[in-house]
């Protein structure tokens, strides 16, 4: 490998690096992008694919249908809770 193309191959490595996020999909970056009211599809296009869980108990009597993901990594977590199709509420973890 020549000199110019081992520069070069630094450069564009070194230009890619700030666009790494050393979390992933579980991040405070990632956890500010997701907002109330958006779709389970949206949130999964921010933070890759989620696990249902059960809906806690402070959505006993909640008229319409409850649903909740968890993002796991590294040794943190966001959860989203659904109210109808629709982001109602996400906390985060180990942030």
């Amino acid at each position: 490998m020549s000199d110019r193309t081992l520069i070069a191959v630094l450069l564009v490595v070194l230009l890619l690096l700030p666009a790494c996020d050393g979390d992933g999909g579980v991040s405070k970056k990632t956890y500010d992008q997701v907002k109330e009211g958006m779709t389970l599809e949206q949130v999964e296009a921010v933070l890759g694919k989620g696990t249902r869980q059960a809906a806690g108990p402070e959505y006993d009597g909640v008229l319409g249908d409850v649903t909740a993901y968890r993002w796991e990594q590294n040794g943190k977590s966001i959860t989203a809770t659904f109210v109808d199709g629709k982001v109602d509420s996400i906390t985060r973890l180990g942030f």
